[in-house]
């Protein structure tokens, strides 16, 4: 048997547009940029939301209490899922 649902394209930090939402489906798997990660609060599951596109690729990300300024690398090897109950 195979599964019939439609493919979901996998997506990182780099595929948002201002003001989209997305949901945090995983970190990266390096143990140095994870755990930077968690340190700034992104963890799987958490939800954010893109304040600004900066040139050269950084991506400022709003959280529940903060904002992030993420670089290209980083924001790239994050991957996220549209998040459309959010908002």
């Amino acid at each position: 048997m195979t599964d019939s649902s439609p493919a979901v394209p996998v997506r990182s930090l780099l595929d948002l547009r201002r003001g989209e939402r997305a949901r945090i489906v995983a970190l990266p798997p390096d143990p140095v940029l994870r755990s930077q990660c968690i340190r700034l609060g992104l963890t799987a599951g958490a939800t954010v939301s893109c304040a600004v596109r900066l040139p050269g690729g950084t991506v400022v990300l709003e959280t529940e209490r903060q904002e992030l300024a993420l670089g290209r690398s980083l924001a790239g090897s994050i991957t996220i899922e549209s998040d459309t109950d959010a908002g």
